[in-house]
């Protein structure tokens, strides 16, 4: 009996030992499973995650690029403005300072004061850019005007004075009466020139420069638009430009931009560009806003 007794037990031992050991290999492996998976899962978010993050920075740098594009020009048009008004105001004080000169003179005749008042200005190149009309009401005729601004009368000139000055001022001798002032297109042309020489002096990182095109006609088409100011590509300055440009992938730069400044006034957009000097064609992010004025 106690003999059968140790047999028993060692089987029962033995069972046991294959049982637990049996479960131990399917712990084992259950275990190396969800190991596998946990790994799995953690490179697989960690992908996702760098992707997302990935993404994020790269819509963070466009976004600061854009917001760098769009505060470059809006500060030029808030340089356009502030330079046309310092300008008007020079011009304004000008015109009073040559008024008092020219008003200094009181003991001259009419005809002496019609030749001081012709020297004055024919012989001093400040003056030379200047809106200048000396008429004689006798015979109802200019006698000096370089502008070519008379017409049949002098009201009627001077119908066509006010509405192309921006300054000037009248003074009356006798039988002449003057008139000497800026117009807005002398106002216009002096901020021009000093905003195109901003313009060119900038200096930005990554090739980054600002240009002017002036538009010609706004339903598009061959010459809608001309190149005015170019600081990379100076020689193309007064180039005419077409909306049916393409660039190096096809695109239609021009086209793109007159559209979206019609409908809002401002745009976004991209196009591709050879790199002077290179054969690499690199897309570039540019805004375009227009300025009527």
């Amino acid at each position: 009996i106690l003999r059968q007794a140790s047999r028993l037990m060692q089987m029962l031992v033995k069972r046991v030992f294959i049982i637990k050991r049996k479960h131990m290999i399917s712990i084992s492996i259950v275990s190396a499973i969800i190991c596998c998976v946990v790994v799995y899962y953690y490179l697989f978010s960690l992908q996702e995650i760098s992707g997302l993050y990935t993404e994020r920075s790269k819509s963070i740098i466009l976004n600061l690029k854009k917001d760098f594009l769009k505060s470059t020009v809006n500060n030029l048009i808030t340089q356009i403005n502030t330079s046309q008004n310092t300008k008007k105001e020079y011009m304004r004080s000008m015109v009073a300072n040559t008024s008092a000169i020219l008003s200094l003179e009181q003991g001259l005749s009419d005809d002496e004061f019609r030749d001081f008042f012709l020297d004055f200005f024919k012989n001093n190149e400040d003056y030379v850019d200047w809106t200048i009309i000396l008429w004689d009401t006798k015979s109802d005729t200019p006698i000096y005007d370089p502008s070519v601004l008379r017409q049949e009368s002098w009201p009627k000139t001077m119908l066509v004075v006010r509405e192309k000055m921006s300054s000037y001022n009248l003074i009356q001798r006798g039988r002449y009466i003057a008139v000497f002032g800026v117009s807005n297109e002398y106002i216009d042309y002096l901020v021009k020139q000093s905003i195109a020489d901003t313009i060119r002096n900038l200096k930005f990182d990554d090739n980054s420069y600002v240009w002017v095109n002036e538009i010609l006609n706004y339903e598009g088409g061959k010459n809608f638009a001309v190149r005015r100011v170019h600081p990379s590509m100076p020689l193309t300055e007064g180039m005419y430009l077409s909306t049916d440009m393409a660039d190096s992938k096809g695109n239609l730069p021009y086209l793109t931009e007159l559209e979206g400044i019609k409908k809002n006034g401002e745009i976004f957009f991209s196009y591709y560009f050879q790199e002077p000097g290179t054969s690499h064609a690199s897309e570039k992010i540019t805004y375009a806003k227009l300025y009527p004025d």
